[in-house]
């Protein structure tokens, strides 16, 4: 799964990144209103070619990622800290 990111390194000292956004699909909506763009693995090429200056080609690649290819399913509380990554933070939680 990849986002729609932008980098940016200013004033030769801040380096920022973010996260773009779009409106949800069916299976986010419950959750917000706003999920982040996620590429489809045929449109990455699009997105990282540095040759492209027209924005007009990027545009259809900001639609709600389809809600038949994500799976969505409770997890544990160790996901709200950082000083958590293992695999244990993605496990489905038992019933």
């Amino acid at each position: 799964m990849m986002f729609a990111g932008l980098w940016d390194h200013w004033k030769s000292a801040i380096e920022s990144c973010i996260i773009l956004t779009t409106k949800t699909n069916e299976l986010i909506k419950p959750l917000h209103s706003r999920m982040p763009v996620i590429l489809d693995p045929n449109d990455v090429d699009t997105w990282l070619d540095p040759q492209l200056t027209d924005p007009e080609r990027l545009k259809p690649l900001f639609k709600p990622y389809p809600s038949d290819h994500m799976e969505m399913y409770p997890v544990s509380d160790l996901v709200y800290s950082i000083r958590n990554d293992s695999d244990e933070c993605i496990k489905p939680m038992e019933s």
